[in-house]
């Protein structure tokens, strides 16, 4: 019997050196059944470049995304809707995929019992883990991910059935979250953790993470999102969850200026968690320059992670 065939994504905006070593770090996976490697562009390459980069491997093409909005989600979906592989993976450009990635993820989805799979990636700069796990391969649930028993930065396959189904939200910063976990509410989903490295996460200035706080009304309105539409399971499930989210959604209400909501999602952080630390959130909120002290504060602790 043939094996799935696998498509992989790489989503791109003005990074071309970046998107040469992505694309090297797929066509140079084991895997027998890479059908398609789609680069989608959210800016404009030059035509030199994309040449250069079709005449790698005829698996490989090009589009650029003039059907969505621009930005991560937009572009992502824009390759999304040419995927035709059985599984569909999304690799970021300033990323790689490490030696056997999808190897080893299609030898859990191969079995059939499971309609996404996923493993770790490892940090450029320390060379840790990048995603929370408990050091074993196991399965995942719906419950599972909105209790944030995995979060941070992984790599995974889905079933082109189930990547057909989600539309990624192009308003809001780290859309595709949302668009995930409406999917995985709806649906009985099966899931599978490999404890793996499968990615190398590079970090450096440029990447979209560093940008939240810099555009913290984008931020602020994916937070707000988020808990509209799962914050009762979140509350219901893991309170403390709850309430270290509403804290965030508070900081960046208030660095985009919505102090009313900034104060909203204090106190509703300080009621849903009655621990220390939503108190001393919810008094540094609300007290004048209080926030000033606990935005030096985050900053202080991000030097030091």
């Amino acid at each position: 019997m043939d094996k799935p065939s696998v498509s992989i994504i790489i989503p791109t905006c003005n990074r071309p050196e970046f998107l040469k070593r992505a694309v090297d770090s797929v066509l140079a996976q084991d895997y027998p059944q890479v059908k398609e490697i789609i680069i989608t562009d959210d800016g404009e390459l030059s035509a030199d470049l994309v040449s250069a980069i079709l005449s790698k491997d005829k698996r490989i093409s090009y589009v650029r995304n003039l059907k969505y909005k621009k930005g991560p989600a937009g572009n992502k979906q824009n390759g999304i809707d040419s995927a035709g592989g059985d599984f569909v993976g999304v690799l970021d450009d300033d990323d790689q995929l490490l030696p056997g990635a999808i190897s080893a993820l299609m030898e859990k989805a191969s079995s059939g019992k499971y309609q996404t799979v996923f493993g770790n990636c490892v940090r450029s700069d320390n060379g840790r883990f990048s995603g929370k796990n408990y050091g074993k391969d196991e399965e995942v649930s719906y419950w599972d991910f909105i209790c944030g028993r995995y979060e941070g930065e992984y790599f995974g396959l889905n079933s082109r059935s189930l990547m057909k189904k989600i539309k990624l939200i192009d308003e809001y910063a780290g859309a595709e979250g949302l668009g995930w976990l409406e999917i995985y509410k709806k649906e009985n989903i099966r899931t599978c953790y490999i404890h793996k490295a499968l990615r190398i996460y590079n970090v450096h200035p440029s990447q979209f993470s560093n940008t939240y706080e810099a555009n913290a009304k984008r931020t602020f309105a994916s937070y707000e999102k988020y808990l509209e539409m799962f914050g009762e399971d979140i509350r219901e499930k893991c309170p403390g969850k709850y309430s270290y989210l509403c804290r965030i959604a508070s900081y960046f209400a208030r660095l985009s200026g919505e102090k009313e909501k900034a104060s909203y999602y204090a106190l509703v952080s300080w009621k849903a968690g009655k621990n220390i630390s939503s108190l001393i959130f919810y008094f540094f909120s609300v007290i004048p320059g209080g926030f000033w002290l606990l935005k030096a504060a985050v900053r202080l602790i991000r030097i030091m992670k």
